[in-house]
């Protein structure tokens, strides 16, 4: 899931419930996939099991996937929308309105 923060909307939220990983990342092509992942911080007491990250992304459309684990590619069926991507696996999609 994605969230827009309303005051700038290139701060994004990306939340994902995973009770069981044992770490968590979003790649895109707002990080040039997995050359600059963005580590998710994993919620506490009432929000355990999910996992959390602010970003700042630009305008435009992007592409994005959660790593999990370093080996597990999930996309995200609550963003903007999904395909399959040259590998043949799911991949969400993000349309980050301009301010």
């Amino acid at each position: 899931m994605v969230d827009c923060d309303r005051l700038t909307t290139d701060l994004l939220t990306f939340k994902i419930y995973l009770p069981h990983a044992g770490r968590v990342e979003v790649v895109g092509t707002f990080t040039d996939w997995e050359e600059r992942p963005i580590a998710m911080n994993r919620g506490e007491r009432d929000e355990a099991g999910w996992w959390f990250a602010n970003v700042r992304v630009p305008a435009g459309e992007h592409e994005f996937s959660y790593l999990v684990d370093g080996q597990f590619w999930m996309p995200d069926y609550a963003a903007t929308g999904v395909h399959r991507n040259q590998f043949g696996h799911w991949t969400s999609d993000l349309s980050v309105a301009a301010a």
